[in-house]
């Protein structure tokens, strides 16, 4: 499959990486470092799975389709960080192949380091 990533640090208007409709077999990724103030501990009432992105507490969302890419999947990491900002990683998945590029966008994830 294909993949692009792209990359934000401010917080990106809500139709960032919008303008576009997934080919089949494509993900994309994005990284945003913004100024949410995700509360992500082990007690948050956030929605999701709670998981560890780089060492820090983090909330982990899979939902589909999203209409507005042509997505079957959107995976959603939301990282607070140490200086009270945030980081959201986002992969919008269009099959076949979701489950390789869901692994490739894991893997992207699992590799970051914060610090």
């Amino acid at each position: 499959g294909t993949w692009i990533a792209a990359f934000s640090t401010g917080p990106a208007p809500v139709s960032c990486c919008r303008d576009f409709v997934l080919q089949p077999n494509t993900m994309v990724m994005s990284i945003a470092y913004g100024t949410g103030t995700l509360e992500a501990g082990p007690d948050s009432s956030i929605p999701g799975t709670r998981t560890i992105v780089g060492g820090a507490s983090s909330v982990f969302t899979a939902v589909g389709p999203d209409r507005s890419s042509g997505a079957d999947l959107r995976l959603t990491w939301q990282v607070p960080l140490a200086d009270g900002r945030q980081l959201d990683l986002i992969a919008l998945i269009k099959g076949p192949g979701i489950e390789a590029l869901r692994a490739q966008a894991e893997s992207l994830v699992s590799s970051i380091k914060l610090g």
